[in-house]
């Protein structure tokens, strides 16, 4: 049988239909990409939140760390110091034992030295001392003026009696 269209505008009423329902599922795709797209920026922000917290304690620990070393840092740097000093001042050392061996050749038996004063800088040594005679004194004071040592060691003495 066939149908008699009594309503001509149905076919524009269909058309505006199906272009409502086209916007209304745009609308909705929009929606649900906005939705999504929210959700990864907060699970993004929200996994940095836990990034940035978890830095903030490794930071915290490493200062308590370095405040609990900052003694020990302390000692090691000054062992250190004390070391390099150490090591400077045995650079500088003086053997005395030629030094008091050349002095106990020059001496004569009877003389005895009281006072000794060195000074390293200038190789100079000042002493004084005792002697029972004049004879010990006059021997002492020969021996030493006419000593012959390769390095002057003794460039000055006095001898009082």
């Amino acid at each position: 049988m066939p149908q008699i269209n009594l309503a001509p505008e149905s076919q524009y009423l269909l058309a505006i239909r199906r272009r409502q329902n086209r916007i209304y599922y745009i609308a909705l795709f929009i929606i649900v990409l906005f939705l999504i797209t929210w959700a990864g920026f907060a699970f993004t922000e929200n996994s940095y939140q836990n990034s940035l917290s978890q830095a903030q304690d490794d930071l915290s620990a490493v200062n308590t760390q370095l405040a609990a070393m900052g003694e020990k840092a302390s000692r090691v740097s000054s062992f250190e110091h004390r070391t390099r000093v150490l090591g400077e001042l045995l650079n500088r050392r003086v053997s005395w034992t030629p030094v008091y061996n050349e002095l106990e050749r020059l001496l004569p038996a009877p003389a005895i030295l009281t006072h000794m004063e060195v000074d390293i800088t200038s190789s100079e040594i000042e002493f004084s001392g005792f002697a029972p005679t004049l004879d010990d004194i006059a021997q002492t004071l020969a021996s030493i003026s006419s000593s012959n040592t390769p390095n002057k060691v003794f460039v000055s003495g006095s001898v009082a009696a």
